[in-house]
């Protein structure tokens, strides 16, 4: 605050141990009551109803006033600043809670990572709707996001030849990638007929004619007109 000229509003959690008892204790406050502590900034204890109790910091606020425009419910100039401009905040954390890719992990980058992800979700619909002027379920949305993400590296693993065919179809299937344009299926490899069966060689050739399997030893090349 001192380098920069910036401030801080916002709600903290009550299990700080950096708090005093009295500002968490409820049973002997009465409803609509604050209490405040100032140091470097103003903490406010503020009890909405009975048995609850919103905690807030702030750096801009130095007093202990009261919103007037509240009436009866007296609740502090802080409280009613933070509720005036930080409802995208919990907006933003209620969206990223309904439909979130973060999992259980005790390393904080990647921590930092799933939340990157979840917030950049919804910066690209708002983008995307606004490009093409209407609006999505974010479930749907979330949905196509995803497929376009993973399409390319999906379609690449299509063409691996040791892949297995049943994922292969699943893929083309889910990518939507058309019919005509996919691989044709390969032959099974056999056994070369004209080689000793000791040699256990396997081919993908087979005669024309006789349409026995024969390795490249047995085979020779000839051009089409020839066989006619």
């Amino acid at each position: 605050m001192k380098e920069h000229k910036i401030t801080i509003v916002g709600t903290i959690r009550k299990n700080k141990r950096e708090i005093p008892p009295e500002f968490i204790n409820t049973k002997e406050r009465e409803e609509k009551s604050s209490k405040f502590a100032f140091r470097d900034g103003t903490l406010v204890s503020y009890i909405p109803k009975k048995g609850k109790v919103v905690l807030a910091l702030s750096t801009m606020h130095h007093n202990n006033d009261n919103d007037a425009g509240t009436g009866h419910a007296q609740k502090p100039e802080i409280i009613t600043f933070y509720n005036a401009t930080k409802g995208g905040v919990d907006t933003v954390d209620e969206m990223c809670g309904t439909y979130s890719v973060a999992r259980k992990s005790n390393r904080w980058p990647l921590t930092l990572f799933y939340f990157l992800l979840n917030v950049s979700g919804i910066n690209s619909q708002i983008i995307f709707q606004a490009n093409i002027d209407s609006q999505h379920i974010r479930r749907d949305y979330l949905k196509l996001l995803s497929l376009d993400l993973v399409r390319r590296h999906m379609q690449y693993r299509s063409t691996i030849e040791t892949f297995p065919v049943q994922l292969k179809e699943r893929i083309r299937k889910f990518t939507g990638v058309p019919e005509e344009i996919q691989e044709p299926p390969q032959k099974k490899r056999k056994r070369c007929e004209a080689c000793p069966r000791n040699m256990d060689r396997k081919t993908h050739f087979s005669c024309v004619k006789c349409k026995k399997r024969v390795c490249k030893d047995h085979s020779a090349v000839v051009c089409k007109l020839c066989i006619s």
